[in-house]
């Protein structure tokens, strides 16, 4: 990954691997265990982008959540920096699909991501002027004074990841981030957070459920197996960057991609 260094108050974040080993989950569903994920190994480079795909209930957004330290694993673990996870980490924030639901309606939009900076342990000094960075990072900055519910769906969305922002992450989990806009306005969404990855150097894990959201946005994507038994598909995605909405779907090198993880999600 090419990226720039910033010069404001939000820093480039730093790398650091996420090692899940052998990590299981499983519910239960009355008197049975139902598994949703087992034996699901492997090492997510720090500064990369990841998304995770998958069928309905194939266990996508329990394995984010503990990768989140919100779940708990039944089995193996989860290390980043050398320490297990165990726990909701300060430097990790995860972006939910309900975006409505995760901001202050009464609060305008500056005050909704200045509480992310101080949700973050950013000094009180500095929580203005990382709330404006992080605003303008994601185009909202003529939009401050405005409540979210003055907002689109998209622009309420992108308060969201800037609120998450301005905690200064490193890691970005997100799940389903841009599923409740409609398609142009997630197209621009997409390009959004591929510019902020690439100047901030963040660590971002995604789950979707469009194949070609996940082609488009990552470096490898992870398929996961509807039947608990893990991944299905480990696909290192190598299209060139910076990438286009237009050139790289229509690239060949990006309809095999998705031919193959089409092949995968729907023949499992």
């Amino acid at each position: 990954m090419s990226a720039e260094t910033t010069t404001g108050t939000l820093p480039r974040a730093a790398d650091g691997d996420i090692v899940l080993d052998g990590v299981g989950k499983a519910f239960r569903r009355g008197s049975a265990q139902a598994i949703v994920l087992r034996d699901v190994s492997v090492t997510i480079a720090g500064g990369s982008l990841t998304t995770i795909v998958g069928r309905s209930g194939s266990g996508k957004s329990t394995l984010l959540r503990i990768i989140a330290g919100l779940t708990a694993p039944d089995a193996g673990r989860v290390v980043r920096d050398g320490a297990d996870v165990d726990g909701p980490r300060q430097d990790v924030r995860y972006v939910f699909q309900d975006y409505g639901q995760s901001l202050f309606p009464w609060a305008r939009v500056r005050a909704n991501v200045r509480f992310g900076a101080r949700h973050g342990g950013v000094p009180r000094a500095e929580r203005a002027g990382v709330a404006d960075e992080a605003l303008a990072l994601v185009g909202l900055t003529d939009a401050a004074d405005k409540y979210p519910w003055e907002l689109s769906g998209g622009m309420q969305q992108r308060v969201a990841i800037a609120r998450a922002l301005a905690s200064r992450p490193r890691v970005l989990l997100m799940d389903e981030p841009f599923g409740a806009v409609d398609a142009l306005s997630r197209a621009t969404l997409q390009d959004e957070l591929l510019d902020v990855w690439q100047r901030l150097g963040l660590t971002i894990v995604l789950v979707t459920h469009d194949i070609d959201e996940a082609v488009y946005l990552a470096d490898r994507v992870l398929a996961v197996d509807p039947g608990g038994r893990g991944l299905c598909a480990d696909i290192p995605v190598t299209l060139p960057r910076p990438r286009s909405q237009v050139t790289t779907r229509e690239s060949p090198e990006f309809l095999a991609y998705r031919r193959e993880l089409l092949t995968v999600v729907m023949g499992t």
